[in-house]
């Protein structure tokens, strides 16, 4: 007889050739429509897109971009997979893509409807099918498997759907969108001001806070919500430097009176803007050691973790928290801690009943709220397994690749709950971000908004997840 474990690593590894067939294919099967009676036909009228009806395309054809200020075609030497992105104006070309390795005669190209994306397609050739790319860039974002010699091909009203046909009479209707990975990628964001974005000014002076910062955080959210994320990570109490007022022996007393106002004000930037929370309770400076920074004091509080009594009464102020917030429809996962491996002078068993504690604390609180812990890499998640997590998580950076290459199946892990990668380094986002999804996890969220270099490459994330 299977025993569970057993029996959830079979169903995984079933997920796994799914996700394997879904990355090749685009559900082609599954979303299947032929049209018989063509009352609509994709491929009339098109100037985003060009066709090769006879089998060969027309020298000289070209593809407008939706907004008409570009164009894309072939460009010297043809037939050998160059493609050109030119300026409509004046016909300077702005990008080459090298679209094949040897020769290879093209079939059809289509801009998306957002003009972020080019599909290419090719019958054999390497590589073969049809390939998406980034128009600014050049960057490959995705290839896609067919299983018939097509010679047109449009997109949708939405870039997530390709429509393919031999005649451009019976037509096939292709999902690119058929997994859920886009839903649950996304952006860190971590923070405003580290450690006092809930809560007060710890230093004294001016509040600076989410319910202060209104106008900046509904910036950053509609900036990440414009770019395809649909989860935020913000970092809430941080080393503690804020938010709870401690009395002269170390036991937390209360929140601050500015608690609740900043958290409603990080909701109501959620709610407004559609992107889920991961809000991160706390992180490891809590208990890293690190008292000052420069000449200002900043949270340590290793003995919440290690004095029962202090834990205790941290605990009884935290149950009013999540029982007004645990359940709200815009939290995706509370994170109960950023990368505990990090944690100093507290043991092991206590980082563990810690968490453990919080978490039966919200599951009591706010029975519908979802819990995850921020690891810091994939080798410590095994030792979660019994902390009935919903969701684990991993963090990546380029760094780690040696010890913990990124290429890696979900299946493997062995675990009860879906994973998603919390951290990643935006260096390849495109490759990144079809590792992960290739892979089987549940979706990948970039360091970061404003600590790292998100904004600087979020074209390229909008620019997969517009065909993914």
């Amino acid at each position: 007889m299977l025993n569970k474990l057993q029996i959830m690593n079979n169903k995984q590894s079933a997920i796994l050739v799914v996700y394997f067939l879904l990355f090749f294919t685009g559900c082609q099967t599954a979303y299947r429509q032929p049209a018989g009676a063509a009352s609509f036909s994709p491929f009339e009228g098109r100037k985003d897109a060009f066709f090769s009806p006879s089998g060969t395309v027309d020298c000289g054809s070209v593809a407008y971009s939706p907004d008409g200020l570009f164009y894309a075609g072939e460009v010297e030497p043809y037939g050998e997979g160059n493609i050109g992105v030119h300026d409509a104006d004046n016909g300077d070309i702005l990008l080459k893509i090298k679209a094949q390795d040897g020769k290879n005669d093209i079939k059809s190209l289509a801009w998306s409807p957002d003009g972020l994306v080019i599909a290419v397609m090719y019958h054999g050739g390497s590589p073969s099918g049809i390939v998406f790319y980034d128009t600014a860039s050049g960057e490959r974002l995705r290839r896609l498997e067919i299983s018939e010699d097509y010679h047109f091909m449009v997109f949708g009203k939405t870039s997530q759907v390709l429509y393919l046909s031999k005649d451009s009479i019976v037509y096939r209707k292709v999902n690119l969108r058929n997994t859920g990975f886009a839903k649950y990628s996304g952006c860190n964001l971590p923070w405003i001001n580290y450690g006092w974005d809930v809560g007060r000014n710890p230093w004294g002076g001016e509040h600076k806070g989410f319910s202060a910062n209104k106008g900046r955080l509904y910036e950053d959210f509609s900036f990440l919500m414009e770019n395809g994320a649909g989860i935020v990570r913000v970092f809430i109490f941080c080393d503690m430097r804020s938010g709870m007022i401690f009395d002269e022996s170390g036991f937390p007393v209360r929140f601050d009176e500015f608690v609740e106002e900043d958290f409603m004000a990080l909701l109501d930037a959620a709610e407004k803007t559609g992107l889920l929370l991961i809000p991160v309770v706390f992180d490891y400076t809590i208990a890293d050691g690190v008292m000052t920074e420069d000449v200002s004091e900043v949270g340590e509080y290793p003995q919440l973790f290690i004095d029962n009594a202090k834990k205790k009464a941290l605990l009884k102020i935290f149950g009013g928290f999540f029982r007004k917030f645990g359940s709200h429809p815009s939290v995706f996962a509370w994170d109960i801690i950023n990368e505990p491996e990090h944690l100093r002078n507290v043991p092991e068993e206590k980082i563990y009943g810690f968490v453990k504690d919080f978490i039966y604390l919200l599951r009591r609180n706010a029975p519908r709220g979802s819990v995850t812990v921020g690891l810091l890499n994939r080798n410590s998640m095994a030792g979660w397994i019994e902390s009935e997590l919903d969701i684990y998580q991993f963090h990546y950076f380029d760094s780690f690749e040696s010890d913990y290459p990124l290429n890696y199946p979900v299946v493997k892990l062995g675990l009860d709950k879906p994973v998603i990668a919390g951290e990643l380094e935006t260096t390849d986002i495109p490759g990144k971000l079809t590792v992960v999804w290739k892979n089987g996890y549940k979706g990948g969220l970039f360091w970061a908004l404003n600590d790292g270099g998100f904004r600087e490459n979020a074209r390229l994330f909008r620019s997969w997840m517009s065909v993914h």
